[in-house]
């Protein structure tokens, strides 16, 4: 005969053994309340602010991709182009002021050391930057060339044995070049490598 307990008993559930012997029957005096999941049954993928290295990375590739409507121009002043300019639209600057350029519109601080200005040099970017090491090179760093960095500056692309810089040391530009390949266009010129500022 089956065991009853008072109550209603239409809800109670029948479980199974873990060996698959037999049944077990489970008698409740109320019904079991449904389950309820908290939130979606996929959790939706959140989106995430890109860093300002990220941003350096994105706007050196954007900014080769648009090479024929970049121009080069060693004068002072040059005016800073907007994001869409940069990554569409004509520009002028040179080496220094190109990663000057990258490092604004990623939200870092002004390499030239001149607050976004229009001025400085690849020379100001020696004096302004702190120096690190080439095992210390991360995407948006730098590297001058010559004694204070008076004859070309690159952007770090790419860090490695031989990292890959950003470059724009001619109207071809800007575009993609091996550091040993700055070097051997700078023969016997010393190449410092400098930090990235996060402020102006």
């Amino acid at each position: 005969m089956k065991p009853t307990v008072p109550g209603d008993n239409t809800h109670a559930p029948e479980l199974i053994s873990e060996h698959g012997k037999g049944q077990v029957q489970v008698h409740l005096t109320k019904p079991v309340p449904p389950i309820h999941h908290q939130g979606p049954a996929h959790p939706v993928a959140q989106k995430t602010t890109p860093t300002v290295r990220e941003r350096m990375a994105q706007l050196m590739d954007a900014t080769v991709a648009n090479e024929p409507n970049w121009h080069y121009h060693a004068i002072r002043p040059l005016s800073y182009p907007t994001l869409v300019q940069a990554e569409h639209g004509a520009v002028s600057a040179d080496c220094s002021f190109g990663c000057s350029i990258l490092a604004k519109l990623a939200g870092a601080g002004d390499p030239l050391g001149q607050h976004f200005t229009g001025w400085g040099n690849s020379s100001s970017m020696f004096a302004h930057c702190q120096r690190i090491t080439r095992q210390d090179l991360q995407i948006g760093d730098f590297a001058v060339f010559g004694p204070g960095g008076d004859e070309h500056a690159v952007c770090i692309r790419k860090p490695g044995a031989d990292p890959v810089c950003w470059s724009h040391g001619q109207e071809k530009g800007p575009m993609f070049v091996p550091l040993s390949a700055e070097k051997r266009a700078h023969p016997g010129a010393p190449v410092t490598f400098l930090r990235l500022p996060t402020t102006t």
